[in-house]
C-alpha cells in the first residue's frame, strides 16, 4: 500500500474547514480594525 503524498496544507490544516478560513482569520487578525487603518494611511499618505 503506497502512502499518497499531499503538495499543500488545507486551510486550517483540514480540508472540511477550509471553507471557515477566511472567517476565522478575520475574527483573530481584528481585520476590520487593520483594514480601516491602512485605508486611512494610504489616504493621507502622498502619492507616488
Amino acid at each position: 500500500m503506497m502512502s499518497e503524498q499531499k503538495d499543500f496544507v488545507p486551510a486550517l490544516g483540514r480540508p472540511e474547514l477550509t471553507g471557515d478560513y477566511d472567517r476565522v482569520i478575520a475574527v483573530m487578525t481584528r481585520e476590520r480594525r487593520w483594514r480601516a487603518a491602512l485605508w486611512i494611511c494610504s489616504i493621507l499618505s502622498p502619492a507616488s
